[in-house]
């Protein structure tokens, strides 16, 4: 049986890859930076849970 691992997907169902790290100011890493492959939105995944950037467009 082939390992399989969980691989996050984004609200247009594009799969997420990790671009960055987010860290604390002591340096510990506390989470990922993502971006979506398919639209290009961004996330973080902090604490167990990704959240999806939110960045003001103006307007």
């Amino acid at each position: 049986m082939p390992v399989s691992r969980i691989v996050p997907h984004c609200s247009c169902g594009g799969e997420l890859v990790i671009v960055g790290e987010v860290r604390s100011a002591d340096g510990w890493r506390t989470g990922f930076k993502l971006k979506c492959k398919s639209c290009g939105k961004a996330w973080t995944y902090s604490g167990g849970v990704y959240r999806q950037d939110q960045l003001e467009t103006g307007g």
